[in-house]
């Protein structure tokens, strides 16, 4: 048992799986995004993912995005292993007022496959993003994912 993982057998019978993690993604080149992931995940089933995404970039004008992110995670056995998948879907963080009514809909602005080992630490990771609505995406691929431990706040 990883010591980001800790698993339980609930009244139903079902294993419960809790994770919180924190997950760093990019190659740390000068100008290379960097996308920080904060997860909780919980399995009972079905599997479910949520937390938050910040992705930055010193270019210019630098980039600094935040989201909530939500998805899901499976595993996949191959020949050489076990492998977990997160599959992510990120929205950006809107504050509406309390009893402000239902809002606006917002279009997703990132997609992040995030495949790690069987111990959920390191892996790599593949993202797409764009900074405005209809506005081009940005693709990263084949990104070291590094898990730093654990985050100060999950959403």
């Amino acid at each position: 048992m990883s010591a980001v993982v800790d698993n339980a057998v609930g009244s139903s019978g079902a294993t419960q799986l809790a994770l919180v993690g924190r997950w760093e993604i990019g190659t740390k080149l000068p100008g290379a995004p960097l996308l920080r992931l904060d997860l909780g995940m919980l399995s009972t089933p079905p599997t479910s993912v949520t937390g938050h995404a910040r992705l930055s970039q010193a270019i210019s004008p630098p980039l600094d995005v935040v989201d909530q992110v939500s998805g899901s995670f499976h595993t996949v056995v191959t020949h050489g292993g076990t492998l977990v998948v997160v599959s992510l879907t990120g929205y950006p963080v809107v504050h509406w007022p309390p009893h402000g009514g239902i809002g606006p809909v917002i279009p997703s602005n990132l997609d992040v496959r995030l495949v790690l080992g069987s111990d959920w630490r390191d892996g790599t990771a593949s993202y797409r993003y764009t900074t405005e609505v209809g506005g081009q995406w940005h693709e990263v691929t084949d990104a070291p994912a590094t898990w730093l431990g654990l985050p100060d706040a999950v959403g």
